[in-house]
């Protein structure tokens, strides 16, 4: 019970919801800043010229301060001066004492001497066979669990963080007391004087540690009430915590090692036992780059399995703490069986202080999915950092499986299908229609059905493998656009190929797509795959020298059908069409298309040309990535955003229905200045107002927390409402999406954004529609108060103004938050250094 949360934070912890449709992000930095706290004892504590005459003050959120989230699970430290800290071997003597030899120093090499700020824990990593009699054999699991531990307390008496504990579900605890993890600092520790130490646990491992009298308190009764019995030959784990001492001087940081006491070696993977199956790195790519936890001195995957494993449980809740279990339902969050029938996954923390996590939301959306956690390979995968990193759908365990499929229960009937009524999982015989597989039934080993090495029909479909594993960087599919001219009629000439492959190991080959048209042509795998609902070319461009901002209806594209070009047809049909045009084989593989039916204005720039949509297998979508070329000569619009670094969250993105994946520059193409959130009049009456959908301003505005808008089609209006989301990184961080030096560039010549188009029909900007300035636009989509409003337009920004009331005259941010400028530069302040 080791974690005091921030003011800021505990007064934003309801703001949980992540992008896209409504959704909580997944909070895993939260995670274990709010309930990791419980396993690991008390070590922790807790450039338009613009200016605006007039402008609608409904802009601002009715709120005295900024609502840009203090997110207190990435800690806000100096992340450059966090020091090296490596751990050079660890012995057992007879007398059962542990010591470790270590090393700790700056960034530059130098060590460092006279710290003190240190917390050690030592782990065995115990076979799944001393759980459940029987032996081990190669599908099971192994688990780590602590040799210090200590009691929760959560009768009438306990307290945490001195305050009562007795806090739980429906305001009662669901056991008064629980076994938990946690560290130790009361051995002996020797400074060496040249930034090696020593430390010697005051905790005998010889002895052993002893669990519940009474497992009944745990939910999962790791080893009963037996002590957990050394065993020299064994994998064991020691890690240790250095809390750093002042953010500016020195940032926490945690190392592990795994040794053979009975050599003093340590392990090979190859041959000695170990649990390596994720690593800190995974869980950075969303973090930020530096998940902090614990009031940010808990650092390393590695380190948090020590305290994390199945043999510590949350008295208040009842829910084991063990790092699968309780990693996988909090990503899973509002898409857990048991949150869909109504129960809550929450969990206890410091202070008796509830965390609840039925409403997050998994942010990465493998192509067409709804946001369900189902890809295992995000965080998990075989490396040489993470030789176990396969163990997912290897060696499989009901902690890590019933974590996300939370309504099984080993020998309970449940509805495991839609409409189902018998239970694959209930041992009672005769209840299963494969009883060859009731002997590898019991709570330790999955596998017994869902490998990923069977090949037989019963078990086909229920392998682990192909069901939780989505391969974003292997698409079936590929377009690529060799290059982009344009004729003497301004209509683009498209030189490009459309390629397959038979399956994810195999190369690439062009696909012959004349001789197929119009309507299918056999390419995936032998089936035959739906041409005619493939692939399309849109037409994008500047008219006023800088951003993209098509002067047709809502700054829409014209498109063309890759199969209506083939065919020499058009289709008519829709805002944007004019796909007339023609097809021509080039012989060696590519094709050139003509598109008759659109064509660029005179005088504009940054043309070019991006392709979209996908084929289609039976009703399978097979969605691929969307490349953009610049028309021949003309000058590219800069790329702001790293691609890999949205993957890097969201795994895949394939929005619009799969239409356009994987390409932020391609989303900017619509996403423009022009875009409003409607391509129609709203109907009265509505709850909120049309906003911009311009991609800086929807983008900041969804990560940021405050957008609220409503979205028209066919005259159907819908509202919609980010302000609960929750970013799981350093909302402050530009560079957590952003190039370097791309932010916190000059606003001049730049375009506004508009608000609210009066009629879709109306390819030109209206006088009525509101605007808003470039750099305020960057600034409002996380700074949104009303004092923030006052300050942008006190320096000629533009907030939701007329654009008939704009006149003359930059913004003046650049007075203080130009780039390195002394009073507030935009890059020092958005860096994430802070």
């Amino acid at each position: 019970m080791s974690l005091a949360l921030s003011g800021p934070f505990m007064e934003k912890e309801k703001r949980r919801h992540f992008m896209y449709r409504r959704m909580l992000v997944l909070l895993v930095a939260l995670f274990c800043s709010s309930i990791m706290l419980w396993g690991c004892g008390s070590s922790g504590g807790g450039g338009s010229s613009v200016s605006v005459p007039v402008e609608d003050d409904s802009a601002a959120v009715n709120d005295p301060t900024p609502t840009v989230p203090v997110n207190s699970a990435v800690a806000r430290t100096n992340w450059a001066v966090v020091p090296q800290l490596d751990i050079a071997d660890a012995t057992v003597a007879d007398d059962g004492k542990l010591t470790v030899n270590f090393t700790l120093a700056d960034q530059s090499g130098a060590p460092l001497t006279g710290l003190t700020g240190f917390s050690f824990i030592a782990a065995q990593l115990v076979p799944s066979g001393d759980l459940i009699s029987g032996a081990q054999d190669a599908q099971d699991p192994f688990f780590w669990q602590s040799y210090i531990n200590r009691v929760e307390d959560a009768s009438a008496a306990g307290t945490s963080g001195g305050q009562p504990n007795n806090v739980g579900p429906g305001g009662a605890p669901v056991y008064e007391k629980a076994i938990q993890a946690t560290t130790e600092s009361n051995g002996t520790l020797v400074d060496n004087g040249n930034g090696s130490y020593s430390y010697t646990f005051s905790t005998n491992l010889k002895t052993g540690t002893f669990f519940p009298v009474d497992p009944a308190t745990m939910t999962y009764a790791f080893l009963g009430d037996t002590a957990l019995a050394f065993d020299a030959n064994r994998t064991h784990r020691v890690a240790i915590q250095f809390s750093g001492v002042t953010p500016a001087e020195r940032a926490p940081v945690n190392a592990f090692y795994d040794f053979i006491p009975a050599t003093g070696l340590a392990i090979d993977p190859a041959v000695d036992a170990s649990r390596l199956v994720a690593e800190t790195a995974s869980c950075n790519a969303c973090h930020d780059g530096r998940l902090a936890l614990h009031g940010g001195n808990r650092t390393e995957v590695g380190y948090c399995v020590t305290c994390h494993n199945p043999g510590t449980v949350d008295a208040n809740s009842g829910f084991n703490l063990d790092m699968a279990n309780m990693v996988h339902k909090i990503h899973r969050g509002q898409n857990l069986p048991s949150v869909k029938a109504g129960d809550e996954y929450a969990i206890w923390g410091y202070r008796g202080t509830e965390h609840n996590y039925s409403e997050v939301v998994y942010p990465s959306l493998y192509y067409g999915s709804t946001a369900e956690p189902l890809n295992c390979t995000a965080c998990h995968t075989s490396t040489a950092s993470t030789p176990d990193g396969d163990n997912w759908y290897t060696k499989t365990s009901d902690l890590a499986c019933f974590s996300c499929h939370d309504q099984l229960e080993v020998g309970k009937e449940f509805a495991y299908h839609a409409g189902g009524t018998y239970d694959r999982h209930d041992q009672t015989a005769g209840s299963d229609p494969y009883p060859a597989d009731q002997a590898n039934i019991d709570a330790r080993n999955c596998g017994g059905c869902h490998t990923g090495t069977a090949t037989d029909l019963p078990r086909l479909y229920r392998r682990t493998f192909y069901a939780h594993s989505h391969d974003f960087a292997r698409p079936q599919f590929r377009y690529v656009i060799e290059s982009v001219s344009v004729n003497a009629n301004r209509q683009p000439v498209i030189r490009f190929r459309v390629q397959q492959r038979a399956n994810a190991g195999a190369a690439f080959a062009d696909m012959d797509l004349l001789a197929q048209l119009p309507e299918y042509t056999p390419v995936y795998g032998g089936a035959a795959v739906r041409l005619s609902s493939g692939p399309n070319f849109a037409l994008i461009y500047s008219t006023t020298g800088t951003d993209w901002d098509l002067n047709r209806p809502n700054g829409q594209p014209a498109s063309a059908s890759l199969a209506n070009l083939g065919a020499g047809t058009k289709d008519g049909a829709g805002t944007g069409s004019g796909s007339a045009g023609t097809l021509v084989a080039n012989g060696d593989g590519s094709f050139t298309a003509t598109v008759t039916g659109g064509s660029y204005p005179a005088g504009a720039t940054r043309r070019a040309v991006f392709m979209q949509g996908y084929f289609q297998l039976g009703t399978a979508r097979l969605d691929t990535p969307s490349p953009l070329t610049f028309v021949d000569g003309d000058t590219a619009r800069r790329e702001i955003v790293e691609q890999d670094k949205c993957l890097g969250c969201h795994g895949g993105i394939g929005f619009h229905g799969g239409n356009r994946v994987d390409n932020p520059l391609v989303c900017a193409g619509c996403h423009n200045p022009r875009l409003t959130s409607s391509g129609h009049t709203l109907p009265d009456g509505q709850p909120e107002d049309e906003v911009s959908n311009n991609l800086k301003d929807m983008i900041h505005g969804i990560h940021g927390g405050t957008l609220v808008g409503v979205r028209n089609f066919n005259g159907n209006a819908t509202a919609y409402d980010f302000t609960t989301i929750m970013y799981p990184g350093v909302l402050s961080n530009c560079l957590s999406c952003h190039k370097e030096g791309t932010f916190g560039q000059p606003a001049t010549g730049t375009a506004v954004t508009t608000n609210v188009t009066l009629d879709r029909t109306a390819a030109e900007a209206g006088a009525d529609d509101l605007v808003t300035s470039p750099y305020s636009a960057s600034c409002v989509g996380c700074h949104n108060s009303t004092e923030a409003i006052a300050h942008f337009r006190d320096f000629n920004g533009s907030v939701r103004a007329k654009r008939s009331d704009v006149v003359g005259g930059e913004e003046r941010c650049a007075l203080c938050h130009s780039i390195s400028n002394p009073v507030e530069p935009v890059d020092g302040v958005h860096s994430g250094l802070q």
